[in-house]
């Protein structure tokens, strides 16, 4: 084998080996306009710069529109999924904060059962998942 052959394949089993730390949730409001649900995620990687989230409305109806809030400190983005029944992901956000807690709000603008899921990600500067996975809590489940 040649040195750059080596190189490419020595290059390829490492970025094989190299975690990806996406994760998945999926839960639910109830009909009342104002059920909400909280998460706490915890990135513990200390070399966490942000924390990447978006959010799917997964019930094929028209109303009401599903969103999701991440926070941790002064930092605060919003993101929601127009479109429930493309069954795609609405535009991603990057919180960034650091390693630690973040705050997730999922809600909706209006009554209905309304089902979600969402991904998270703690990543670093370069854009690229932490090597230690986030944690999740539920901290309220409307």
């Amino acid at each position: 084998m040649t040195k750059i052959t080596k190189t490419l394949l020595a290059a390829s089993l490492l970025a094989a080996a190299t975690p990806i730390f996406a994760a998945v949730q999926t839960g639910s409001l109830g009909n009342d306009s104002s059920a909400t649900d909280f998460y706490l995620i915890t990135c513990p990687d200390a070399t966490t710069y942000q924390l990447n989230f978006n959010i799917m409305d997964t019930l094929a109806n028209s109303a009401p529109i599903v969103s999701g809030q991440v926070s941790k400190g002064f930092a605060a983005l919003s993101t929601n999924d127009l479109t429930d029944t493309d069954k795609l992901y609405g535009p991603a956000i990057n919180v960034i904060g650091g390693a630690g807690n973040y705050l997730l709000t999922v809600d909706k603008n209006a009554a209905g059962v309304e089902n979600y899921s969402f991904n998270y990600t703690c990543k670093t500067t370069a854009g690229v998942a932490t090597r230690k996975a986030a944690t999740i809590t539920n901290l309220q489940n409307q």
